[in-house]
């Protein structure tokens, strides 16, 4: 009978942690873990090679984080009505599909420059290698607008569905959002610092 109620227990256990591992809620906490993460890291490592693109000047990246903070402030408005008249799913694939995409572009582009950087700017008084930096701003803001629009739909919507009427649940879930978010803004550029410096 110990036996048996030793294997009870512990297939208890197990299918505990398995059932909340499959659960709505811990698949939207791993998922926005992984979303903020990369997020994070993505900002912070363009902002270190405009850096590093502009002589060690930091005029390129207080532009890149001008016009984010400006693009969020004039098309957040327009981006959360889109999330509002769209199906969430569809809005969540698009905005990821949208982000993914700029991200890969942008690190293409900024490859291309660091290899070439020298031939584009003697190429038509350095104007190709100032449209470069353009194009790469601008890019990494699309990326940041779709996550803007993936964060308003997690946020806004897919938590509120999980927790249901349960109002006790939907405010432990939102801190716990909040825990996700303050943890990646610490950890991801730290993350990213040290990768760079075992990199280079």
């Amino acid at each position: 009978m110990t036996r048996a109620g030793d294997h009870n227990r512990q297939r208890g256990c197990c299918g505990s942690l398995a059932d909340y591992l499959t659960s709505a809620k811990f698949l939207l906490y791993l998922g926005h873990s992984l979303s903020t993460w990369g997020d994070r890291m993505w900002h912070f490592a363009v902002s270190v090679f405009l850096v590093e693109l502009y002589g060690n000047s930091l005029l390129l990246t207080a532009v890149y984080g001008l016009v984010v903070a400006g693009s969020v402030l004039v098309l957040g408005a327009i981006i959360g009505d889109w999330v509002d008249k769209n199906a969430r799913l569809k809005v969540a694939q698009t905005s990821l599909v949208v982000q993914n995409v700029s991200v890969i572009l942008c690190g293409i582009i900024l490859m291309m420059v660091f290899l070439h950087k020298h031939e584009l700017l003697t190429m038509y008084h350095g104007w190709v290698l100032t449209s470069c930096y353009i194009l790469i701003i601008t890019i990494a803001n699309i990326a940041n607008l779709a996550s803007t629009a993936t964060a308003i739909t997690i946020q806004r919507d897919w938590i509120v569905v999980v927790a249901g009427e349960d109002r006790s649940k939907l405010a432990n879930m939102n801190a716990t959002i909040r825990r996700i978010d303050q943890l990646t803004n610490i950890l991801a550029p730290m993350a990213v610092g040290q990768i760079m410096t075992f990199g280079s």
